[in-house]
């Protein structure tokens, strides 16, 4: 989980123009859309912490990347990875912060196409993975050479689109609207939806758990839900995290509905939040995430609906 801004911020795509099929059935950035679309993406695996990843084409390389909605930005590439990838551009280089507030410096660069699964994705900014950073990120016995080897997808990448994440049956949908879906056969009438907002970077929305109001974090590079509260013996700002320091909440509502009871690690960081929703919420509940409209809709397990899986990926859909 990171965060990038051109300020000051703490750690934790690409704004998209209209899409067009083409005759290879990709859906591609920067035309005027005549039909919705719906593409799905194969989650490829979980990492050793437990995050999703999937392949990512950028001219004749092939790149793993991991899915980290808490990652403001498009894609994140490892060094050695970057370096073959032909025809990049530089561009304004940037900063990412990490959990203790530290400054990375990043460069960034421009490419003419990104692929994913089905999807174009024209004239995307990348960034040079600082591995720095990325060892700080691993909070817990991680796989640290995984960092070495695997790319980072950020929220930025579908902005303006409608992602659809369903761990449970290894899936990803992109498509150009909720309707869209629902078109497909996902009951959208038995979702949660709630609206979330991006003031700070960060997929932030509300809930309502045992002792009130709790600011949440939607982040899938998160292994946890974590709790963001300092110890009471702990008197700087520097982010702790136990592993084995867990806690357990009977309520855990959005909207009308009650996700609880829900497992809770303790993290001390200055994060403007109080709680982190990670993957083992994911690994319970579909979600979807409408940028355009910024809402998000939340399905239970086992109630998801698999068979639209089964349904041809036609690409675009016809109204």
């Amino acid at each position: 989980m990171t965060k990038n801004r051109k300020g000051f911020c703490i750690s934790l795509l690409i704004i998209l123009g209209a899409l067009v099929i083409y005759s290879s059935s990709l859906v591609d950035r920067g035309h005027t859309l005549k039909r919705p679309f719906f593409t799905s993406i194969t989650i490829d695996g979980f990492s050793s912490a437990d995050i999703p990843y999937c392949s990512v084409q950028i001219g004749n390389q092939t790149i793993p990347a991991k899915i980290d909605l808490g990652y403001e930005g498009s894609l994140s590439v490892p060094p050695h990875l970057l370096s073959q990838i032909k025809g990049k551009i530089v561009s304004t280089p940037s900063t990412n912060y990490g959990l203790n507030g530290k400054a990375y410096p990043i460069n960034t660069f421009k490419v003419k196409k990104i692929t994913m699964g089905g999807m174009n994705f024209s004239t995307t900014e990348i960034e040079e993975s600082n591995l720095d950073l990325e060892q700080e990120m691993i909070l817990e016995n991680n796989n640290s050479h995984e960092a070495k080897m695997m790319g980072r997808i950020g929220w930025k990448l579908f902005q303006e689109l409608t992602l659809l994440i369903d761990c449970k049956n290894h899936q990803l949908a992109i498509c150009d609207s909720v309707e869209t879906l629902q078109r497909r056969g996902f009951p959208i009438g038995r979702f949660t939806m709630t609206p979330f907002s991006l003031n700070h970077g960060f997929i932030e929305f509300d809930a309502i758990s045992d002792k009130g109001q709790i600011h949440c974090v939607l982040d899938t590079g998160a292994t946890w839900n974590m709790c963001n509260k300092k110890p009471e013996n702990v008197r700087n700002n520097m982010p702790l995290f136990n592993a084995r320091d867990t806690f357990e909440i009977s309520r855990f509502q959005i909207e009308a509905k009650d996700f609880g009871p829900i497992t809770f690690n303790r993290i001390h960081s200055p994060l403007p939040l109080d709680a982190i929703i990670g993957m083992e919420f994911f690994k319970d509940t579909m979600v979807i995430i409408d940028f355009k409209n910024q809402k998000l809709y939340f399905y239970e397990y086992p109630e998801a609906a698999v068979s639209c899986w089964l349904q041809e990926d036609q690409g675009i859909e016809s109204p």
